[in-house]
């Protein structure tokens, strides 16, 4: 087998471990879509919060990235009730600068998207490349059972893009433990119910993908 050949069978079986270990990741003809709840930043447990993010890519004349978020959570259900305030994701693709075109609820100005590459700090999991924020936490938010879409210009980078090109790790910041994606839910009733919950790769997804990297690198020693 030579270089080259060994490269390719090495990539081959670092994305079949990915898209076939991770249980809460599916990918479709929507794109890469992920589940923003596995785990929680503190005493509020996962199960208490729900919500998916799906991410697909595009060249419509130009490139384009498709967020659409959904809260999952149910309606006038008291203690189990949460907004989202906060959204956070990652890239492995070389980008220089994105640009927030247009929200399907509400206006571009009431959302700010930031790039920042492993600078952006989430509670409780690490250092995030993007981040899309509420500019007024008290009435601007994903609602319970609401689905809101955010249309993203690429425009600097190396092209071409893929949906998976937005579906990357985390950055480690002390203690804190990795994630793909996450997401500020907010409670608005009595009490301090509010946190950060995430999409965690369980143990041995992380140990399968670090033997599929090792076994890429030693196929390209000469």
């Amino acid at each position: 087998m030579d270089t080259r050949e060994g490269i390719m069978k090495a990539r081959i079986f670092i994305t079949v471990i990915v898209f076939s270990s991770v249980a809460f990741l599916s990918t479709s003809a929507q794109g890469v879509v992920m589940r923003l709840s596995t785990h929680s930043s503190n005493h509020v447990p996962a199960s208490s919060m729900d919500a998916s993010m799906n991410l697909s890519v595009a060249n419509v004349g130009y490139w384009e990235l498709t967020l659409a978020v959904s809260n999952l959570t149910p309606e006038n259900t008291g203690d189990t009730a949460f907004d989202m305030s906060e959204l956070y994701f990652n890239t492995s693709a070389p980008i220089s600068s994105l640009t927030l075109n247009s929200v399907s609820v509400g206006n571009v100005s009431d959302w700010t998207l930031t790039l920042n590459m492993d600078n952006i700090q989430c509670d409780g999991f690490g250092m995030f490349d993007i981040s899309i924020i509420t500019s007024d936490i008290s009435s601007i938010y994903i609602d319970e059972l609401e689905t809101v879409t955010f249309k993203i210009t690429i425009d600097g980078g190396t092209p071409p893009y893929s949906d998976t090109d937005f579906y990357d790790l985390s950055f480690q910041n002390d203690s804190h433990i990795l994630s793909y994606g996450a997401a500020k839910f907010i409670h608005g009733g009595p009490g301090d119910l509010s946190a950060y919950g995430g999409y965690v790769p369980e143990p041995a997804t992380i140990l399968m993908i670090g033997l599929g990297a090792l076994a890429l690198l030693r196929k390209r020693r000469p």
